[in-house]
């Protein structure tokens, strides 16, 4: 890997745990934000959503580590 690719990579990740320590929290991927899911093989029923558990939101990623220290 070459000087460049190198700074793209780390610019990248600079990029991400910024991302993460002003926005720790994201939306649901899997329900969207909404917190339900349509139970499975069905159209008309929901069900609690299983990544977030109902929540409609989660930590990112890295932000869990980059706020571990902080006293709230």
């Amino acid at each position: 890997m070459n000087g460049q690719a190198w700074l793209i990579v780390l610019g990248l990740i600079a990029g991400y745990a910024g991302v993460c320590w002003f926005w720790p929290i994201a939306k649901c991927g899997k329900c969207k934000g909404t917190g339900k899911r349509f139970a499975p093989g069905s159209r008309r029923t929901f069900r609690t959503c299983p990544r977030c558990d109902g929540k409609g939101v989660h930590m990112r990623m890295l932000s869990s580590i980059l706020h571990s220290g902080d006293d709230d």
